[in-house]
């Protein structure tokens, strides 16, 4: 059975279906706890933010009212975020003989990117954004300790 317009996007906005294949079908009932396991980048840069006592971020902050943008960690109050890209370094390379590909240096997911910058912007956020060797390096620790301090919060 092929759904009409007007009854997919109620499926579509109904926390209880999605639309796959032209046929509606149960979402899972995983919340985003379940979901989500963070990176081995993102526990690195957590690691070093609990070793600085830099008061905890929000982890996978939905910004956005209507998109599923998500921020890996933010701090609400300052409205700052830290992105970590990762697999920057690993684009175009190979392991196992398989070629590997960051999403985030594809031109979709380079677009996709400055679409939800773009709107954070425009919500006054203030993002930071880190790859692999700046996380490993410290510099985007240092990167975000100054931008928190110039959005007020005190920070060792």
């Amino acid at each position: 059975m092929r759904l009409t317009e007007a009854e997919f996007q109620k499926l579509r906005q109904s926390s209880v279906y999605c639309y796959s294949k032209g046929k509606a079908q149960e979402k899972p009932k995983n919340t985003l706890k379940q979901l989500y396991s963070p990176s081995k980048l993102e526990s690195a840069m957590e690691q070093q933010l609990k070793a600085l006592k830099i008061p905890p971020p929000t982890k996978e902050l939905r910004f956005h009212p209507v998109r599923g943008w998500r921020f890996d960690f933010a701090w609400e109050t300052q409205k700052v975020a830290l992105e970590v890209e990762g697999g920057t370094y690993q684009h175009g390379k190979y392991k196992n003989g398989v070629k590997q590909k960051s999403r985030h240096l594809t031109p979709t997911g380079y677009n996709g990117d400055c679409r939800k910058y773009n709107a954070a912007a425009a919500q006054g956020w203030l993002v930071v954004k880190a790859d692999s060797k700046m996380v490993n390096n410290g510099e985007a620790l240092d990167d975000l300790v100054a931008v928190l301090r110039y959005r007020g919060l005190e920070v060792s």
